[in-house]
């Protein structure tokens, strides 16, 4: 069911019903009009880290500073004090030194500024450094017992390799970047040497994929060996990436295209080499510097490294695809993407004629990234967008949490009496939009209060301090990566359940403290669910039986990059159409009891079926509150629930109940 409402922003409304006591509304709102105003005065719109060496797409700062919209292209401006810092390069910035980088962007009458905090690449270490370290990409520099190293994990080679493949591919995707394993903001490269001569390596080479996998899991690498099995492509939650100082020694007999020695590209699942050596050990200079990437119709830059990430058994490696994969697998080479994809597509290989920059993923919408048209749409298994390893480009680890009028903590209640608490929860690597502090919150509840006295009499009670909706921010310990694993199972992605769920969250936030025996707690959350439920399970809310609610304020559309949850029309009026505290409200109803029982409840997931009019109902067209008093509000009946009489209600009623099991 679906409409288009006009409350201030064109917004659109989808009403689904899901399992549990689940309200799935999703609002859309275009968010064009907030970007032109932020983005008409020139103010610093984004920081950056970077190294030396590195370089920045014009295309890939536009879409940093959040001027996408207007051109590819900006004029960029390097201030003064910066000259030493960086300079332009074709239409990149390339950074030289340490130090900072002051740009500022312009496109047409829109400027922004950016910094660049440029630094030295991180030393060398033969461990994964701390942090996340799942559903990222890692990159590797591998060297052997008796081979040379050129310590390129730590001179920018490898550096290059990935920021430039990934900044790629953040350009075709506006809004998100693959998630790559970093330290400090910089790439965390591991250095790993091979306990063996190169010679006794080559010796256990007897497949086209080559033991290199089994050979870092005896190292204590989790590999994954979907190849020898047909299976287990869904458990690939880490995609390595490694540099190889030594030659591919493929030799006949191996699969087509696979014969020839030397230098050039192998991938196994969750792992794609690079092998920089010929037979007799000679270097292949060429391949550094291929890694390079000097602009758009740059030729000489390899595009090897995004054709193997964005193959199925790297970043299309979604729960319950392994039957698609491998009949895809089964095709000839003929009917394969390579061959069948446009000259200018990154993963064109040899079958398509000569490769024709500038690069564009899937320009026909039909093979595998964002898909539009064809067999494929719709199918989580076949489209890029919806895999687990996109990552917000803003996401990173946030230390500026600590702003004015923000509460960590729950602060001394005004009431005694059973009330609803607020949380604006996020993981710990999601850019706060400061819902909580820039009145969003508090002017949606207060609104839709209103909207509910004026229906029904009463108001919800919310926690407020000194009467001021008392909003707690709470930063969780674990990524949004970490968040979209099973909670049973730390190494398991989640298929197409949202993760995290409601009893996760609240298992969380009960840690933390949130566990008040007389309170009902409102979770904003403002990380995402995994992508790949998003097209069965688009849920913007649930509220159940642990006394939360959960209220998706970061759910992104993988295909347009918009928040889709979360819209302009937050606002209640006297005669509303959906909003986002009406949804809100609806949610917090579902923890208090509604609908239960009721005589026009679905009977399965606690919703109203007889009048899609209705807030426990469609919440379509002009929102009612129990037309008829028959369900769930004042009906006077004593064997199903009235919200009227909830002790969360107030003013409260001399004979106010608290839900059942509380």
């Amino acid at each position: 069911m679906k409409r288009t409402l006009a409350v201030g922003i064109v917004a659109s409304l989808l009403l689904i019903t899901g399992i549990g006591h689940t309200n799935a509304i999703s609002i859309s709102a275009d968010a064009s009009s907030a970007q032109l105003v932020k983005s008409k005065s020139v103010n610093a719109g984004s920081t950056v880290v970077g190294y030396v060496g590195q370089q920045k797409s014009a295309s890939w700062l536009t879409i940093k500073a959040g001027l996408t919209s207007y051109s590819p292209k900006p004029k960029i401006v390097i201030a003064k004090q910066s000259k030493k810092i960086c300079a332009l390069s074709s239409d990149s910035v390339r950074l030289a030194k340490v130090g900072n980088c002051f740009l500022t962007l312009t496109s047409g009458k829109f400027s922004k500024k950016v910094v660049i905090e440029v630094r030295q690449l991180l030393p060398r270490t033969a461990v994964d450094r701390i942090g996340g370290n799942i559903l990222d990409i890692k990159p590797l520099y591998i060297t052997f017992r008796n081979g040379p190293d050129n310590f390129h994990d730590t001179d920018g080679v490898v550096a290059q390799m990935m920021s430039n493949s990934l900044d790629y591919m953040a350009e075709q995707n506006p809004g998100f970047t693959p998630r790559l394993d970093t330290y400090e903001g910089l790439p965390d490269i591991q250095h790993v040497q091979i306990p063996l001569t190169y010679e006794e390596f080559a010796t256990r080479w007897t497949t086209t994929f080559g033991p290199l996998a089994e050979v870092l899991s005896d190292l204590g690498l989790p590999m994954q060996f979907p190849e020898r099995t047909g299976k287990g492509y869904d458990k690939i939650n880490r995609i390595y990436v490694a540099l190889v100082e030594g030659s591919l020694p493929l030799k006949k007999g191996f699969d087509s295209g696979h014969v020839t020695p030397g230098c050039g590209t192998n991938a196994n699942s969750g792992i794609i080499q690079y092998w920089i050596r010929m037979p007799d050990g000679s270097k292949c200079d060429w391949i550094p510097k291929s890694f390079n990437r000097k602009g758009l119709l740059d030729k000489e830059w390899t595009t090897e490294i995004v054709r193997h990430l964005i193959a199925r058994q790297q970043m299309r490696t979604n729960v319950g695809c392994d039957a698609t994969s491998n009949s895809y697998f089964s095709l000839p080479l003929s009917q394969m993407d390579n061959s069948i994809s446009r000259q200018d597509d990154p993963i064109t290989y040899k079958y398509v004629g000569r490769p024709q920059p500038p690069w564009v993923m899937d320009g026909n919408r039909n093979l595998y990234f964002k898909i539009k048209s064809g067999t494929r749409a719709g199918n989580i298994c076949d489209d890029l967008a919806y895999s687990p390893f996109w990552m917000q480009l803003d996401n990173g680890d946030q230390s500026l949490d600590a702003v004015a009028g923000r509460s960590f903590t729950d602060q001394p209640d005004d009431s005694t009496a059973p009330q609803v608490h607020v949380l604006y929860v996020l993981p710990k690597d999601v850019k706060s939009r400061d819902f909580d502090i820039n009145g969003t919150f508090s002017d949606l509840i207060t609104s839709t209060n209103e909207w509910l006295f004026a229906k029904g009499g009463k108001r919800l009670r919310f926690d407020t301090y000194k009467g001021k909706l008392d909003t707690t921010f709470v930063r969780l310990n674990e990524t949004e990566g970490q968040l979209w694993m099973e909670a049973s199972d730390k190494n398991k992605k989640c298929g197409q359940s949202p993760c995290p769920t409601l009893d996760t969250l609240k298992s969380l936030l009960d840690a933390k403290g949130f566990t008040a025996p007389n309170k009902a707690y409102l979770i904003y959350y403002g990380g995402a669910t995994i992508p790949s439920s998003r097209i069965v399970s688009p849920y913007c809310g649930t509220g159940g039986h642990n006394h939360a609610a959960i209220m998706q304020v970061g759910l992104v559309d993988m295909m347009s990059g918009q928040f889709n949850c979360f819209g302009a029309n937050k606002t209640t009026l006297p005669e509303s159409g959906n909003t986002s505290g009406l949804a809100s409200f609806h949610e917090i109803f579902h923890v208090l009891g509604g609908v239960g029982a009721s005589p026009n409840s679905d009977g399965n997931y606690g919703h109203i079926k007889n009048d899609p009019t209705d807030l426990m109902g469609g919440s379509q067209g002009t929102v009612r509150l129990d037309p008829g008093n028959d369900d769930y509000w004042k009906h006077g009946k004593s064997n199903i629930v009235d919200l009227y009489n909830s002790a969360f209600m107030e003013p409260a009623e001399p004979n106010a109940v608290m839900p059942a099991g509380w």
